[in-house]
């Protein structure tokens, strides 16, 4: 997940992957160089997941994906972004 200035709709996200009815093997985070306590908030994460946050300042959203992919420990990869809400049921579909 490429973020930018996404301390608002972090814990929208966070929270619906901490829902799922198969929980990702890692979250790969990275940071394209917020300011507004995004990356404060990654790093005092201490649900359930197993966040990598990378940070990248200047990155767009296409260079932090690929970042992210690169680093990402898995065979398989989901890619979602912040913003958005996830069915309980969306990693386990895929």
């Amino acid at each position: 997940m490429t973020v930018l200035n996404e301390a608002a709709s972090l814990p929208t996200v966070l929270q619906a992957l901490e829902q799922q009815t198969r929980l990702p093997d890692e979250v790969v985070v990275v940071d394209g160089g917020s300011t507004d306590g995004t990356l404060a908030m990654l790093h005092g994460y201490t649900g359930p997941l197993t966040l990598h946050v990378l940070q990248l300042p200047g990155a767009n959203i296409s260079q932090g994906r690929n970042a992210a992919i690169e680093a990402a420990a898995g065979s398989a990869i989901a890619i979602t972004d912040a913003g958005v809400r996830l069915e309980p049921a969306w990693l386990a579909a895929l």
